[in-house]
């Protein structure tokens, strides 16, 4: 393979890389801006949202909360993710129907 073309595709992958770097900084701050606005969400939330499978979702949500940009709480199987522990529980306790 000539030198000019390993160049290009070297560049290409680059570029590729870079708009990947970009796409998931503009969809980290989507999501931390929908977590804040909505109050607590379940990553099928999210995914459904966004439009993107769900266990990519709970990838980016667990490390979004290793950063300490999110908090996560599990409240009988289900695992909630939230800025505000007061704006969450009342979304959480809210969404609770009394029989």
């Amino acid at each position: 393979m000539p030198l000019a073309k390993i160049q290009r595709y070297v560049e290409r992958t680059q570029q590729n890389i870079f708009v990947e770097h970009v796409v998931l900084g503009v969809r980290r701050r989507g999501v931390l801006k929908f977590v804040r606005k909505v109050g607590a969400v379940l990553a099928e939330q999210v995914a459904h949202y966004f439009g993107m499978p769900v266990e990519e979702t709970r990838c980016l949500l667990d490390e979004l909360v290793e950063k300490g940009e999110l908090r996560a709480v599990e409240i009988a199987g289900l695992k909630f993710y939230f800025v505000d522990p007061k704006e969450a529980a009342e979304v959480i306790l809210g969404s609770i129907k009394p029989d």
